[in-house]
């Protein structure tokens, strides 16, 4: 009996370490610890794509982030903290951070931002996404200093426990982008709360170099071998 429970425990001993190894932590600090909320995240990887340098304002300090990855692509999910009520009055969360491709032979081409509300009753919201590509926002959480090309996609919820989702126009493939996300919720007589946010990032194969051009001396000793063969074909049927 104890032969055959030290053999089950050495069959089952990898599987367990196999287990353990494969657990990936999504969003870690600086000293590599896994966390979720954005006050304490100093970078985040989800498949080849790196997500780091966040800024928020301080009511965003707490809303949590994970992998929020679909078909369309890796991406983060973004959920908790923004609500509010017809006793706070407006309220606006922005957050920002650079994404980059870790995998060179991949660019990202496109963005998709999906919303989800939960209690959504009298008043108004928009949530907004800027991309800046081939440059940075020189002013933190300022959509207008983007030194780059801007673009820009925004949802309007209008009703509860719905998601809604909209996709950036193709643009030419980057290695890296910047993007902002703006919240504003404008109650009237209730609750709004948006349940979470996903932004995705769509790749595609970057583009190959060319074939390399055959260089002049190759080409003769090429083009010398082939007159060579064909004269030696022309003695062969001579002779015959």
């Amino acid at each position: 009996m104890r032969l055959s429970r030290i053999a089950a425990a050495a069959i089952a001993f990898p599987f367990l370490c196999l287990a353990t190894d494969t657990e990936t932590k999504v969003c870690v600090n600086s000293g590599g610890s896994e966390k979720e909320k954005l006050k304490d995240i100093a970078s985040c990887t989800v498949d080849d794509k790196l997500f780091n340098n966040f800024s928020f304002t301080s009511n965003a300090e707490d809303i949590k982030v994970s992998d929020g990855s679909d078909t369309f692509g890796p991406g983060l999910k973004f959920r908790d903290k923004m609500e509010v009520d017809d006793d706070d009055g407006s309220e606006t969360w922005k957050f920002q951070y650079l994404v980059t491709v870790t995998n060179p032979s991949f660019l990202i081409d496109a963005v998709k931002l999906l919303v989800r509300t939960d209690d959504w009753e009298d008043g108004t919201g928009t949530v907004w996404k800027y991309l800046c590509i081939g440059g940075s926002f020189t002013t933190p959480l300022n959509s207008a200093t983007c030194s780059g090309t801007l673009h820009t996609l925004s949802v309007t919820p209008t009703d509860e426990e719905t998601t809604y989702s909209t996709t950036s126009s193709t643009f030419a493939g980057v290695t890296s982008l910047w993007v902002l996300d703006v919240v504003s919720l404008n109650p009237d007589d209730d609750e709004l709360e948006i349940a979470w946010i996903k932004n995705q990032f769509r790749q595609i194969e970057a583009p190959q170099g060319e074939d390399p051009i055959p260089e002049p001396g190759a080409m003769y000793l090429l083009a010398g071998g082939l007159l060579f063969l064909t004269a030696k074909a022309v003695r062969r049927r001579r002779r015959i």
